[in-house]
């Protein structure tokens, strides 16, 4: 995914994933996000604008992708699922058979866990942008002051 960032620490600059990258080629497979639109990337720099519908419709056709892709894959698992089901005389028995729903939505599970724990080992620090999300705070803290307003009271 390509995000623009102010950030060009080593450890941001894991998380952006070039086309050229070994990890943008593996968004190809069907479990895996694929990298949104370029112009979805710039559409917060036209704020209002024919480049912001332009935007949104390619991103809602990426979704729409996306979302044709797993009811593909959901289809054909149904598919091969019924077909073991019926048939003579079955390669595996019955039980196994009827629980392999049950087995493939925990494989799923696990697997979405795998992934927020990867996501999670591998959050890029930013020490760039925590300065300025400090100063952006103390502003705020400042105008606040200067306002004579008061949040912490009820």
């Amino acid at each position: 995914m390509q995000w623009r960032r102010s950030c060009k620490s080593k450890s941001c600059a894991r998380a952006l994933l070039h086309p050229s990258s070994s990890l943008a080629s593996l968004s190809c497979h069907i479990f895996l996000p694929r990298p949104l639109p370029q112009l979805r990337a710039h559409s917060a720099d036209l704020p209002g604008s024919t480049g912001q519908a332009a935007a949104n419709s390619l991103y809602k056709e990426h979704v729409m992708k996306q979302v044709w892709r797993l009811c593909t894959l959901a289809l054909a698992a149904l598919a091969l699922w019924i077909a073991l089901l019926n048939q003579q005389p079955p390669l595996f028995p019955q039980q196994i058979i009827l629980t392999l729903p049950l087995y493939a939505v925990v494989v799923l599970g696990c697997y979405g866990l795998a992934m927020v724990g990867y996501g999670l080992m591998v959050f890029p620090t930013c020490p760039q942008e925590a300065v300025l999300l400090q100063k952006d705070i103390a502003e705020a803290k400042e105008f606040l002051q200067r306002n004579q307003i008061d949040i912490f009271r009820s």
